[in-house]
């Protein structure tokens, strides 16, 4: 809401999509997935569901959303040390 002397204006706040960059090696993989299976005459060669078994995948990035419970406790056991310790002196 952008609120003037003369007016007040209600936006939407709008986040355009990230865009993946398509690298050489994607399209090499898209290149050999369509000669593999434009060319076959096997049609169980796509195998998987809608075809999409044997299609290849890489991570292109990684982000941990949650820790391990057990990880977590400890780390909290450790702060929770440091504190106790850090007051006793």
């Amino acid at each position: 809401m952008i609120i003037t002397p003369t007016e007040v204006k209600y936006e939407r706040a709008v986040v355009t999509e990230e865009k993946l960059l398509f690298s050489s090696t994607d399209k090499d993989i898209e290149n050999e997935l369509y000669r593999r299976h434009a060319f076959s005459s096997d049609v169980k060669s796509m195998g998987g569901v809608n075809g999409f078994g044997s299609l290849p995948y890489r991570i292109k990035s990684k982000t941990l959303a949650l820790s391990d419970e057990g990880i977590i406790n400890e780390q909290k056991e450790r702060w929770l040390d440091h504190i106790f310790t850090a007051s006793e002196s």
